[in-house]
């Protein structure tokens, strides 16, 4: 095998198409043997299974890569998976002395020279784009040919010297672009969804590349440094034909459009949408966005033209604090811009992140007051991450020399399993702060007393769909601060259960629903217990939601009916009970209030 693509290990069944790897393999010309790797989808397949002792899985890693016998391997970076490629890339190198290591991705391209220096196994560091050099680079070390001309690129000449070759011209991805991932045969890729998924399952979604780059500078985000604030999107007709053919290929009925800011050219969406409307596509996509770039008549014009999902990055609800972090929003017209993407029927993920070094509990507090007004408006999915300083920004730097190694405190998305952090990573990371910075924690008063409100706010997200007026309620009443700071205890506790689950279950996201459950019970007991003793309203409405709940979870296909004293639907209580029928109609879960008993 001339060369094996490796992608990040992520130890997640979550599916995500490898456009990176699948764009620069089908750019090698055709005689150059290549094959990609994907543990994840390994696992997921049966094709591979994880050790029972989790220190031997950069061992099995190593070996089924040296299985193809490669002579070049190319690992692709981001910072919470780097760790697990650098284990098994230095474990590869002993199996097989002769195998050239390349490593590529936003990683290590923000600092190429230390990652080269720090790590002898690494020969080779691709930076940034890899299609204007990585067809050549690839030939020449192939042909043990000279690579000195090669642009941005970081290697070890013959004296062992480190050279870092300068980028020589600009790549433009508008033009010297051709669908690179349509060979790609998604029939297997997908082989494991079609088998466990239905027809409509979201899950189902294929990402197609709709451009690159964000053209702000958010001083806590690494993608302004690695794209360098250039924003580009592919021609919409080219995009639209690429889902088109894919449609008529595969039959998906969903698709993820893969861009930071995909909506930064109102004009460009605008065409987009209309193109779409005009040919009659039936297919549904979902983008990225900055909720600023949105106003209701694109908003109107995307639903139009089938868009189903929108994730916009909101960060903090502190004025001060969006100045500061140079998101620049205006918190002020947040909300009705939130409302008017509910209103007109497209799912919503609004993403917040607290923990900055600059964030006072003022800061924090407002930004709990927006994310209470999701909840309220019915956000489908909202997020609240523990800052992660990166290697390289603004926000990183201005922590360097306070960071602490406790993965209990990292942001769960960084710590999402004790168990892969074996005694290997774990010394790695303490040996490399500057590296693996994002997997560090710093004090600051937010941070130390709201530690794990990431979870809450997760937990209440999670079970929305079923509790939400259990949580409505708890919101309006006593606000995601007062629950926290009253139900620590137990929420630090199922945070930690969720982190401390097996590898396998933490991968197939077994036991998550149960621990926000678990999470949920505990919280209401503790107000019906206590301040919100001998109220019915809440007991009622909670015992609703856990109906619902209840037959959800346990897979009921016969009709399940009962009382409580309160009409849920109109928010009243009843002297007289009311009666509901929880049921499955067309594959779907129905509730209905009862005209009579």
């Amino acid at each position: 095998m001339d060369i094996v693509f490796v992608n990040s290990m992520y130890f997640q069944e979550l599916h995500t198409t490898d456009l990176g790897s699948i764009i620069l393999q089908n750019r090698l010309d055709k005689n150059i043997e290549s094959l990609i790797v994907n543990f994840d989808r390994l696992l997921r397949e049966g094709e591979l299974r994880l050790p029972d002792n989790c220190d031997e899985i950069w061992d099995t890693y190593a070996n089924y890569i040296a299985r193809f016998q490669p002579k070049i391997v190319q690992f692709y970076t981001v910072c919470l998976t780097y760790p697990f490629s650098i284990l098994v890339a230095k474990r590869l190198k002993k199996l097989i002395k002769d195998v050239i290591i390349i490593f590529g991705g936003p990683q290590v391209s923000a600092a190429p020279y230390d990652n080269i220096e720090k790590y002898g196994f690494i020969d080779v560091i691709g930076i940034g784009e890899g299609e204007p050099y990585f067809n050549s680079l690839i030939k020449a070390l192939l042909a043990s040919n000279d690579i000195s001309q090669i642009p941005s690129i970081a290697y070890r000449n013959n004296l062992g010297e480190i050279i870092i070759n300068k980028k020589t011209v600009d790549f433009d991805f508008t033009k010297d672009y051709s669908a690179d991932y349509m060979p790609y045969d998604y029939d297997r890729e997908f082989s494991y969804y079609y088998s466990h998924s239905t027809k409509d399952d979201y899950s189902i979604e294929l990402q197609i590349e709709a451009g690159r780059g964000c053209p702000f500078n958010c001083t806590f985000c690494s993608t302004s440094i690695f794209w360098e604030r250039k924003c580009r999107l592919k021609e919409q007709a080219a995009l639209v034909e690429e889902i088109n053919e894919l449609q008529r290929k595969y039959g998906f009925e969903y698709y993820s459009l893969d861009h930071d800011m995909f909506t930064t050219n109102r004009k460009y969406i605008v065409d987009f949408c209309d193109l779409i409307t005009r040919e009659g596509c039936k297919w549904k996509w979902k983008c990225s966005s900055r909720i600023d770039t949105l106003d209701l008549d694109l908003i109107k014009r995307m639903k139009k033209a089938n868009c189903y999902g929108i994730y916009v990055g909101i960060e903090t609800g502190s004025q001060s604090m969006q100045y500061i972090l140079r998101k620049n929003l205006n918190v002020s017209g947040l909300i009705g811009k939130i409302k008017s993407i509910i209103d007109e029927g497209i799912e919503l993920t609004t993403s917040f992140i607290y923990g900055f070094y600059d964030e006072t509990e003022k800061d924090f507090l407002e930004t709990i007051t927006l994310i209470e007004h999701c909840f309220l408006m019915n956000v489908n999915t909202i997020q609240l991450h523990k800052f992660f300083p990166l290697t390289n920004t603004i926000e990183g730097e201005k922590v360097k020399g306070r960071l602490a190694l406790d993965l209990k405190k990292c942001d769960l998305s960084i710590a999402f399993n004790y168990h892969v952090f074996t005694n290997e990573v774990v010394d790695l990371l303490q040996e490399d702060p500057d590296n693996f910075s994002c997997f560090y924690d710093f004090d600051t008063e937010v941070r130390r007393k709201y530690s794990r409100m990431d979870f809450l706010v997760s937990c209440f997200s999670g079970l929305y769909f079923v509790f939400s007026r259990t949580i409505n309620y708890l919101i309006t009443n006593h606000g995601l601060q007062e629950i926290y700071l009253s139900c620590e205890r137990i929420i630090s506790h199922y945070a930690n259960e969720l982190q401390s689950r097996s590898i396998l279950d933490s991968f197939y996201r077994k036991n998550e629903v149960n621990l926000f459950h678990s999470t949920m019970e505990e919280i209401v007991d503790y107000y019906l217990c206590g301040c919100e003793k001998g109220n019915l309203y809440l007991q009622e409405i909670n015992k609703f939601d856990e109906n619902i709940y209840l037959y959800m979870t346990c897979g009921f296909e016969t009709e399940m009916v009962f009382n409580l004293q309160c009409n849920v639907f109109d928010n009243m209580w009843n002297t007289n009970p009311t009666y509901y029928k929880i049921y499955r109609a067309s594959g779907k879960l129905c509730v209905e209030r009862l005209a009579k008993e």
